[in-house]
């Protein structure tokens, strides 16, 4: 078998995204590949038991999971809803460049499975998939600054692209997701469920 140079393709993965992402997509940048979906992939898994092959290739997942975004090319609702197959772009720049690093087949199928599950209508069907989910929101739950701040990111991002929302539009969407949303491993419970309580509880006073 094979050893996988997993840092090797990390760095690839982040060059992609900073060479090719649109500046406008303040939220699905490189940085929150870099400096939330993979640190806190790596914190869970190893909090969850996650370790050898099995965490080499959830890493690889988490650096690839938003790839996919480098497709989108022009700033207009018609190419933000191809955002929506993000995950399925990523999956196949995965299977094209990851052989180049080491991985063997049957490696590339199971990173790209851990991308697909990262959309947002898939529950996640083991422990890898579950800890992907977990660390790709993460910053619902890592404190009340950064649940506004990430969101305003994203608002603004979707505003860039014709997607403009009222005030009381967006609170009604973030209230939703907040509402609705679950973490998936006991992991991210303990590290994030105190903190996305406290964001819920400052969103519902805002709309007071």
């Amino acid at each position: 078998m094979k050893r996988l140079n997993t840092r090797q393709a990390g760095k690839y993965a982040l060059t992609m995204l900073s060479e090719n992402l649109l500046p406008q997509l303040h939220y699905h940048s490189r940085e929150h590949t870099q400096d939330e979906v993979v640190p806190w992939t790596e914190k869970l898994a190893d909090s969850e038991g996650i370790h050898g092959r099995e965490l080499d290739l959830l890493m690889t997942a988490a650096y690839f999971h938003d790839t996919g975004w480098i497709r989108i090319t022009q700033c207009n609702p018609e190419f933000y809803a191809l955002g929506s197959r993000h995950e399925e772009f990523g999956a196949e720049i995965a299977r094209k460049v990851l052989p180049d690093f080491g991985y063997e087949p049957g490696d590339i199928i199971k990173v790209c499975d851990l991308i697909l599950a990262t959309r947002v209508s898939v529950s996640p069907q083991n422990g890898t998939e579950a800890v992907l989910q977990d660390a790709d929101l993460a910053t619902l739950g890592l404190g009340v600054d950064i649940f506004w701040k990430r969101g305003t990111d994203l608002r603004m991002e979707m505003a860039e692209f014709g997607l403009p929302f009222s005030d009381g539009e967006w609170l009604n969407i973030e209230l939703k997701l907040l509402d609705t949303h679950r973490y998936h491993t006991e992991s991210a419970r303990r590290y994030f469920d105190q903190n996305k309580q406290a964001a819920l509880e400052s969103l519902r006073r805002r709309m007071e």
